[in-house]
């Protein structure tokens, strides 16, 4: 995909703006916008993608909650659905995903084709596990986050001998994740028509068995796919971005979904 880039309240646009269609990619604990690019870069350059973040530069500061996350993004994700629009999110991403569904106009859903919740814990296990604290890295310390990161070899190696870049990651996987500690399920399903679909690694450590859990929390029988990879099949494998690419193509010539 070539595309031009720009940046605007915390949020990173790339591909053509006029394009027919949009494809929103909400990032997972510790991300920031630039960090589902990979995955943009594989779509067709028919589509204006967004990726957005979780604190606005307006706001510059993280949402406190999990609540204030939703709240913060459904603005934007409405302005955003303006045209075919097709959403994806990954881990954390994929909740928020999720909750906005629930939240979202009649008329933005509508013009939502393919939601694709990626590597996704179901919301019952999530809101079992969140213990509700009242402030980041109480159920995580910043030297437990320290340890993950170091362990997880997905930040490069001159960020983890960097001691200020290293608490810098520390500081935004910790507040990331305290947005799964204060997790609040949905209330009711998504009146989306759009297809839902469910994707995860073979070699995730995810149980397998959150799959049926999904289902009461969704409008309709999501379409399961497990690629190869751990958790982060989406970044390390060129095969989700292709299939993503096939969703993209299929919602420029699918009609609006009636709620």
């Amino acid at each position: 995909m070539g595309y031009s880039m720009h940046t605007f309240e915390g949020h990173l646009a790339a591909g053509d703006p006029e394009s027919a269609v949009r494809v929103v990619l909400l990032p997972y604990a510790g991300a920031t916008p630039m960090s589902l690019l990979p995955v943009a870069q594989r779509l067709p350059s028919t589509c204006s993608v967004l990726l957005p973040g979780l604190a606005s530069a307006r706001k510059k500061a993280p949402p406190a909650v999990y609540a204030e996350a939703v709240a913060d993004l459904l603005p934007a994700l409405e302005s955003w659905t303006d045209r075919p629009t097709v959403l994806l999110g990954h881990s954390l991403g994929a909740l928020l995903a999720h909750s906005l569904l629930c939240l979202m106009s009649t008329e933005s859903l509508r013009q939502v084709r393919e939601v694709v919740l990626s590597g996704p814990p179901s919301p019952a296990t999530t809101a079992a596990r969140a213990a509700h604290p009242e402030r980041p890295f109480v159920t995580r310390t910043p030297s437990d986050l320290a340890h993950e990161l170091r362990s997880g070899g997905r930040l490069p190696p001159a960020v983890l001998r960097n001691s200020d870049a290293l608490e810098e990651a520390v500081n935004l996987l910790g507040l990331d994740l305290h947005l799964f500690d204060t997790y609040v399920r949905p209330r009711r399903v998504p009146e989306s028509r759009a297809r839902h679909h469910l994707w995860f690694g073979l070699d995730d450590s995810l149980p397998q068995d959150e799959v049926p859990l999904w289902a009461t929390d969704l409008p309709s029988p999501p379409l399961v796919r497990a690629f190869p990879g751990a958790h982060f099949f989406l970044l390390d494998r060129g095969e989700p971005g292709l299939e993503l690419g096939r969703l993209v193509a299929r919602a420029a010539h699918a009609p609006a979904r009636d709620g």
